[in-house]
């Protein structure tokens, strides 16, 4: 939505204590007695980096608002104004958000260490950051936020620390970079998935007065190595004068709302089997990528429904 061509994730380990953070902080007697945790020693953080558009100060704040409602283009992803917030915040403790427009960066951080200790839902500047967490603006991910900026006209960055949910599945097993790595490897398919016809630009989006938008390709990486789309359909393969490969065909539905009946868009396809797609290596690797977008996958487990808005798969299978 906010024009991007370029979109870079990072997934790293940092030293929160070589940065100043405290080994007990975010103390709140009911939700956090003994303090937040993965904010001390070498724990992982996520940053994600794109060269859109940015924001100002103000644009910032409204982003952050629950349930602030924008204009939206008919054929943007976003919608009720709450993604960024409860997607961040259900899987770190601490979100950094920094944008840099008209050679200005802003800088908003949600910080669960704020909240729980003050028992305020406040907003915390880069002040803030300086004068009450000095840690906060010490880490190795912050410093890269502000490099990465740095080297672009414009653009936004959102930094992910303490992520409790991945560092708690991890635990203090010695296997903790072989865990990292397969992490990297499942988002990797499951990007690559969902946003493939973005990444691929080969597709278009139907606007509501007819005419379409087309999407213009975005180049995604993980830790500097890019994504590849990857197609569930093997359309790449598809030859329907011989029956071999991939076949498709339209299959559109009626769908009613009170009076307003409308067509939603459908094509049947039918992939070649799985001795089928190991003849050739661009499919074999498709396929062998498919198999990482969900823990435990069993090739018959991708069959089924998929459903894109706007061209973004948002369920599958």
């Amino acid at each position: 939505d906010a024009k991007a061509r370029n979109i870079s994730v990072y997934i790293y380990d940092q030293d929160y204590t070589k940065a100043g953070s405290p080994k007990v902080q975010g103390v709140n007697e009911m939700n956090y007695p003994s303090g937040l945790k993965y904010l001390y020693g070498k724990q992982m953080y996520l940053l994600l980096v794109d060269d859109g558009t940015g924001m100002d100060k103000d644009e910032m704040r409204e982003a952050l608002v629950y349930g602030r409602r924008r204009k939206y283009e008919d054929y943007e992803l976003g919608h009720f104004g709450v993604g960024l917030k409860n997607s961040t915040m259900s899987q770190a403790y601490e979100a950094t958000i920094i944008s840099k427009k008209d050679n200005e960066i802003n800088i908003v951080r949600i910080s669960s260490v704020h909240i729980q200790s003050k028992q305020e839902d406040q907003l915390l500047e880069a002040d803030d950051l300086e004068n009450l967490y000095p840690w906060m603006s010490n880490t190795e991910g912050y410093k890269m936020a502000l490099d990465e900026l740095g080297e672009l006209d414009s653009g936004t960055a959102i930094l992910l620390e303490g992520l409790h949910k991945i560092e708690r599945d991890i635990g203090a097993g010695t296997g903790r970079q072989e865990y990292i790595d397969s992490i990297i490897k499942r988002l990797r398919s499951q990007i690559g998935l969902t946003f493939n016809r973005y990444i691929s630009g080969k597709y278009k989006i139907k606007r509501t007065n007819g005419k379409s938008k087309e999407i213009k390709a975005i180049r995604m990486s993980i830790n500097s190595d890019p994504i590849h789309p990857l197609d569930p359909f093997f359309t790449e393969f598809t030859d329907n004068e011989t029956n071999h490969w991939t076949l498709n065909r339209p299959l559109p539905a009626l769908t009613k709302v009170g009076d307003e009946i409308n067509v939603l868009e459908g094509k049947a396809y039918i992939i070649p089997k799985q001795s089928e797609l190991k003849t050739k290596s661009k499919a074999k690797n498709v396929m062998d990528k498919l198999m990482f977008v969900r823990e435990e996958l069993a090739w018959y487990d991708l069959q089924g429904i998929y459903l894109f808005r706007h061209q973004r798969l948002i369920d599958y299978a």
